[in-house]
């Protein structure tokens, strides 16, 4: 068998949970970046109205 034959289904078994946490890390990225450009927005909104 190849390099991963015999151990193909214990790794395809955690790659679902890496799968989950490569798409937190990306949500939560996305979140991060939002909530910073709006409150740049907000800044940059309220310094303009002085």
């Amino acid at each position: 068998m190849g390099l991963l034959g015999a151990q193909y289904r214990l790794i395809e078994e955690y790659s679902k949970y890496l799968n989950y946490a490569v798409y937190a890390a990306i949500a939560a990225t996305i979140a991060w970046l939002s909530v910073r450009a709006y409150r740049r927005q907000r800044e940059r909104a309220g310094q303009n109205g002085r």
